[in-house]
């Protein structure tokens, strides 16, 4: 299941940089992928980095533009599980 929730996760993240995906739901995704995959940080963070610099995705930004898309992504989702750990 860990594998298909990465696939899962990676298709959703080269939609949200292609438009087709909102960033509510990505973050949705993300968070599931988590909390009920046991996919880790360390393995989003990888995934995120790898979409980036993946030529093959088709998508028309540069590297440069996708990295910084996708990290303010990513620290959006950590925020979200920091704010949901604090009491």
């Amino acid at each position: 299941m860990k594998k298909w929730a990465l696939n899962w996760l990676r298709g959703s993240v080269r939609s949200y940089l292609d438009g087709g995906t909102s960033k509510k739901i990505v973050l949705g995704r993300m968070r599931k992928c988590y909390e009920h995959y046991g996919v880790s940080l360390h393995e989003i963070r990888l995934l995120i980095e790898s979409t980036a610099v993946d030529p093959s995705s088709g998508i028309s930004l540069n590297n440069e533009e996708k990295r910084k898309i996708l990290d303010k992504l990513f620290e959006e989702f950590e925020e979200s599980l920091k704010k949901s750990f604090d009491f």
